[in-house]
Order: C-alpha cells, then structure tokens, then sequence
C-alpha cells in the first residue's frame, strides 16, 4: 500500500484493485489497512473515508486525518469540484474500426440490476431509482497495442461504475471486467486505475494535485504480453513458507523497511532512540551488538552524535532483505550479520567481544524470549550492559488494550481512558500485513507479537545472568490536533506510557540453562 502524500490533515494512498475502502463487515479494508498505519505512527489516530472509489479499481484515495479534515475534504471531493482521471485497460476495437482519438460521452446512468450502472433516458420514470444522474466522460487514447488500448478517461462528474459503464456503452469495455462482458480470465482484476486526483487542500485551500502511474500490468496487458501472477507465496510449512518457531521478518522486509526507513518514525526520532543512546552511554573505543537490528535505524542514530566517535557498532538481524537495506542505508563503520537472535555464536559472533548490546522492539517478536538474552549475556563482557525496549505490556498489548472515553462523575467532562482486557496470561497475537492481497486471494503475510507481563521479562533477565540497574517508562511526544478531545488526548497520551525500557548488566558468568526459570523457555 504506497503511500502517495502524508501530512497533519490527509493521507493519499495508492490502493490495490478489489480491495474495498470502508469496512462494512469485510476481513480486510483500506479504512483497516490504514488505521493499522496510523496507530503505529499515532497510536490514538483513526482515519475518516472521505471519498470511497470503484473496488474493483486500484489507484489513489483521500482518506481524513481528523473530523475536521474530513468534513472539509468531502466537500472538495463532491462530484463536480475535484479533478478525477482515470486509465483504463479496454478491449481491441473491432476488425475495421478505428476509434476515435478522443470523445466526449455523456449519458444518464442509474444502477442496473446487475448492481452496477446503465445508462437510461432522460425522461425515465422516477421510480425505483431508475431515474439516472447525468454523468460526463472525456476520453483520449494514450497508446494502442495488440492486447488492447490505453485510454485517460476525465471525469466531470463522479457516479458508481461511470467510467466502466461509459466505455462499454461506447463499444469499448474494460479488461478484465466481467460485469459489462469482458471477464478475460488471464488478467484477474479490472484493469481500471485511478491515476489523478485534484483538490483543494483543507488547510490552505490551495490547489494540490497527487498522480499515481499505471500498475505494470497495464503495459503488458496493451503490448500483448503474459501477466505475470502478483501476490502468490508457494507454502512450505506455513502460509509464508516460514518453519515452525522461525520469527525472521523476511517476509515482510520490503514494507517495514518503507515504513520506517523512508518514512521515518517520531517515535523512533523523539522517544525511542535518544533514550536508548542515553541508557547505553556509549564510550569511545566500545562496542555496541543490535540485536534484531531491522534496518539498522540504531545504527544512524548513533552515528548522528559526534560524542559516539569511536564505537563500533554491529548489528544482527535473521531478515537477509533486512540486513541488505542496512547495508544500504548505513554510514561507513557499521558491520551486519544475517543470523538467529537465540543462538548469535552460531552466527559468528565473538563471546565476550561486546561492552553493550540493545534489543529494540524486537524481543516481543520474537519466542522463546530466554535463548535471546542467554545469547546476548554470552556476547558481553562482565560489566557489560543490555538496553531492552518493548511496547508497555501493561497498557499497549495489541488487542488487549485499548482506548476509551467516559463522562467524570466529578465536573461531567469527557476523559479519555487506556482499558486493559488481559494482562497477566502469556498470549501471541498474528498481525496480517498484506490484507488487501490475502482479499483477492494470496496467502496472508503475518508477524506475530507476543505479550508476556512485566514479570515475565524481569524473571527471564534474572535468569539469564543479568541485574536490572534501570527501568524506564516512556510516553509519546506526540500531541493532537486542534480540536474539542485535543487536550483531554494529550493529558491521556502523556500520563499513559507507550514504550517500557529496562536496562540490565552482566555481572560474571552466565547461569548454566537448569537454572532458567521455566515460564521463560
């Protein structure tokens, strides 16, 4: 799910074909899809459909950030006030017709019963919606090839199925799109995309303008070339070919490394990383092990303060994909391993060669918990110290904990709340990242975090041979909106932590594995 433009007010994104924008009972949604984004970069977010495009279309949509937002951009969305252009994938003409260049097609449509649009004359009757709206399409041919043509359809007006409607009407009906007789089966999606949208921003009533181009397939399709199947993993011993127990995000390298590393997160940037720098306090002539490094985000940030000149920084991570884009993006003097977090001897990493090590927001993705901290225990010296964070177990467990508002029985304002279901019980939560391609039919991509309470890592660290000197709770930096809630949400968001950071340090030898308590194995 590309994202096009993100700011305080909206969030264009670049939606796949078949996936429905609003939720409405389905499994998987943009309105879901982007509110899981939201809440990792804004954890009390959610955003407001504004305008809700043909599922069977890919290509851009709007969705509001906040109330205020929403109610400005519906209106610059309504037919007739924002630009809408589509491309279209349509059928060869017929032997000796040459269509023309470019048209214009109007028409009344109103909905069919085959729950799509049909034209109908002007004078039809009222009843049973059959009354059509008027609706208007300009159309230009931008290339023509042996599998089809390539048409830019302009929309004056914005109904249901209008620009579908319209070209099969014309003779010329999209690929792919079984509902007006084209349902080519070699390309399985209707081959309309939602390429430029033109509004007026809701907060500076400027003019903007957000263009996606054409999926690939597009091109393959009008050339007369195979479509090369999109979305399918071949299952090995799981739906994401992964062996039992085996927690690598290599499956998911490509998206989490756009979301973090090209985008950036104000969690890492405000709260996460100055935090961790500050716990570990580095020295010159020291080395740092990242233990389930990602995209080696630690390992710019470290680089970014001069004081930790002199550091040798490695980072190790079980993603290949991950490892690569750490490479890629790091400065000069950081050193990578594609290896196991339970077992970093076996990925030939020196005992003892490490002053310190971090593990940030990974130890929840990963099971069991205790070979990792016997592993990072084996890689320090005697002294050395390990900065763990993960997501407070005790008020930000997915699925477990949640937002909420009530009415105070003293003064009668609204107060925001963090209500916790379940705390104590061990439990794995799978996330799907891909649901708008496990609706059209792939195998569902996911990463499974695990709560455990406090307890839990407190009594693993001790087991491992470590003594807790430190312990951190963090809240986000973040603030709201302008807005009636914005105050009572940044009260909520400053008193209720997010993050939970512990420091522990290596004192001698690590205990032998009899003696790890058993709730961490």
């Amino acid at each position: 799910m590309p994202i096009v433009h993100e700011d305080a007010w909206l969030i264009v994104v670049d939606k796949p074909a078949g996936l429905p924008v609003r939720c409405r009972g389905a499994r998987a949604s943009l309105e879901r899809m982007v509110e899981r984004y939201m809440r990792i970069s804004r954890d009390d977010a959610r955003p407001f459909v504004v305008h809700e495009p043909d599922q069977a279309a890919s290509g851009l949509v709007v969705l509001a950030k906040h109330p205020r937002a929403a109610n400005l951009l519906r209106m610059e969305l309504a037919p007739l006030r924002a630009g809408r252009s589509y491309l279209a994938v349509v059928e060869p003409p017929a032997p000796g017709v040459t269509p023309p260049e470019t048209t214009t097609i109007q028409s009344m449509l109103a909905p069919s019963p085959r729950g799509v649009a049909q034209s109908v004359p002007s004078e039809a009757p009222k009843a049973s919606g059959a009354r059509g709206r008027p609706t208007v399409t300009h159309v230009r041919t931008v290339r023509a090839g042996l599998g089809g043509s390539l048409l830019l359809a302009r929309c004056e007006t914005d109904v249901p199925y209008q620009v579908r409607a319209h070209l099969a009407e014309s003779g010329r009906p999209v690929v792919g799109d079984r509902a007006y007789s084209s349902g080519r089966s070699d390309v399985g999606r209707v081959c309309l995309h939602l390429s430029d949208l033109t509004f007026k921003h809701p907060k500076s009533s400027e003019q903007v303008r957000y263009r996606s181009p054409a999926p690939p397939e597009f091109d393959a399709i009008v050339d007369g070339r195979e479509v090369e199947a999109r979305g399918v993993r071949t299952p090995v011993t799981d739906a994401q070919g992964r062996s039992a127990g085996e927690t690598s995000w290599d499956h998911v390298a490509g998206w989490y490394d756009r979301l973090l590393a090209d985008r950036g997160s104000d969690h890492h940037a405000e709260t996460i990383l100055p935090g961790v720098l500050r716990l570990l306090a580095m020295q010159p002539g020291e080395k740092l092990l990242d233990i389930a490094c990602g995209q080696g985000i630690l390992a710019r940030a470290l680089r970014e303060a001069p004081k930790n000149d002199g550091v040798a920084y490695v980072g190790l991570d079980a993603s290949e994909a991950l490892i690569e884009a750490a490479r890629a993006g790091s400065p000069e003097g950081s050193e990578y391993l594609v290896g196991d977090a339970r077992d970093m001897a076996g990925a030939g990493l020196e005992p003892g060669g490490f002053d310190a090590a971090a593990c940030v927001l990974a130890l929840m993705n990963i099971d069991p918990m205790n070979g990792v901290l016997r592993s990072a225990v084996e890689m320090l010296r005697p002294g050395g110290r390990v900065v763990i964070v993960v997501l407070h177990p005790a008020f930000r467990s997915p699925g477990r904990t949640h937002w909420g508002w009530a009415t105070s029985p003293l003064d009668g304002t609204e107060v925001q709340f963090r209500r916790v279901d379940a705390y104590l019980s061990d439990d794995a939560t799978d996330v799907v990242m891909n649901p708008g391609q496990v609706a059209g039919g792939a195998a569902p991509v996911t990463t499974t975090t695990h709560h455990r309470p406090i307890g839990g890592y407190t009594g693993a660290i001790a087991s491992a041979g470590l003594v807790i000197d430190a312990v951190e709770e963090w809240a986000s930096a973040r603030t709201s909106e302008p807005g009636a809630r914005a105050g009572e949400e940044d009260r909520a968001r400053a008193e209720i932590p997010m993050f939970l950071a512990i420091r522990a340090i290596r004192l001698g030898a690590a205990p032998t594995l009899a003696a790890a308590d058993p709730r961490s194995s």
